[in-house]
This record gives structure tokens, C-alpha cells and sequence, in this order.
């Protein structure tokens, strides 16, 4: 992520924390200002490449519907019945090519709003206990922290194997133990 990118981040969240706002609505604003990685840029390149090979088979056989797990349900559907129906023009391919590049950016907008707004969180409330600490109100000696995740389909394996690592959890400023180190 560029500088400028960066800032416009660092003012939404900072937005979010001030006047309240969810993730959600913070991806929402977010998405105006980033592109696609690498990898997501070539995951749309891909995708058009699917689509003009199933649309473009020149003795008329047919080919596996578009399978992209990004397309879900009717719109799964709606693809594969114009590839069997002979195909999408290009301005239908075109399209649905923008929608899936779309997708990826509100995916993305929504992936770095949900991180940044942990980050600050956990930024902030590590600043509320160094200030505890600091009057006397939090023995460091005597407190730990735990880590909690939510067991849904968003936390990542690794990320729900910490608290197992750090059963009795961890001081106030010392790193969790994870599968990849501290």
C-alpha cells in the first residue's frame, strides 16, 4: 500500500474510533482509494481467460461451467446456463469481469478495514494498560493477557491455535507464542 493509501487508512479508522463506525462502513470508504494486489489482479486476468476459453470453443463441444469460487450461487448459475446457451458475448464477458474485479476490491477494502480496526483497538487498549501500570492501578507482575478469537469462518487456523500455545496467557508486554514464532 502506497503512502497516500496509508493516510486515507490511518483517517477512516481514526474516524471510526472517534465517531463509531463498523468495519463495513469503513471498507465502504476505503475501496475509493486501494487497487488490487498482485495476486488479485491475476485472479481477474484469470478469470477473463476462463470465460473467453468457454465461450470461444470453436466446434461447438462444451466445457465445464465457470467454477471461480468467487461466484456463488445464482450468479454461478446465471454464467454456466450462457456458456451452454453458446457462450457470452464480449460485452457479457466484459462484465462480468468488472464484477468480479469489483468483488475483489470490496473484498480487499473490507479485509484492510477489519485489520486496521483490530490493530488500532489493540494499539489503544496496550496504551491504557502501560498507563494503568504506570499509576500504580496494574501490577505488570500480576496480570496477563489472553488471546480471543472468534470461531467463525473469517479467523485463520493459525490464529485459533494461539490460545492452546498460551494457556495461562501472557504478561502485559510479552509476545504470544505462535506456530510461527513468538
Amino acid at each position: 500500500i502506497g503512502g497516500a493509501t496509508k493516510e486515507v487508512i490511518r483517517e477512516v479508522t481514526l474516524e471510526a474510533f472517534q465517531g463509531g463506525g463498523s468495519p463495513i462502513q469503513q471498507a465502504r470508504k476505503i475501496k475509493d482509494s486501494i487497487g488490487l494486489t498482485k495476486k488479485q489482479r491475476r485472479a481477474v486476468e484469470n478469470f477473463r481467460a476462463q470465460l473467453e476459453l468457454q465461450t470461444n470453443l470453436p466446434d461447438g463441444r462444451s466445457m465445464q461451467p465457470v467454477t471461480n469460487r468467487r461466484l456463488l450461487g445464482r450468479d454461478k448459475r446465471i454464467a454456466a446456463q450462457q456458456i451452454a446457451q453458446g457462450g457470452m458475448s464480449q460485452p457479457q464477458r466484459d462484465a462480468w469481469v468488472e464484477r468480479y474485479h469489483k468483488r475483489l476490491i470490496d473484498l480487499r477494502a473490507e479485509t484492510i478495514a477489519r485489520t486496521e480496526t483490530a490493530r488500532a483497538s489493540a494499539a489503544g487498549q496496550q496504551n491504557l494498560w502501560n498507563q494503568a501500570t504506570e499509576q500504580g492501578l496494574l501490577d505488570p507482575t500480576k496480570t496477563k493477557r489472553i488471546w480471543i478469537f472468534t470461531p467463525d469462518e473469517l479467523v485463520r487456523e493459525s490464529h485459533a491455535q494461539i490460545p492452546q500455545l498460551n494457556p495461562g496467557g501472557v504478561g502485559l508486554n510479552e509476545f504470544f507464542t505462535t506456530g510461527f514464532g513468538p
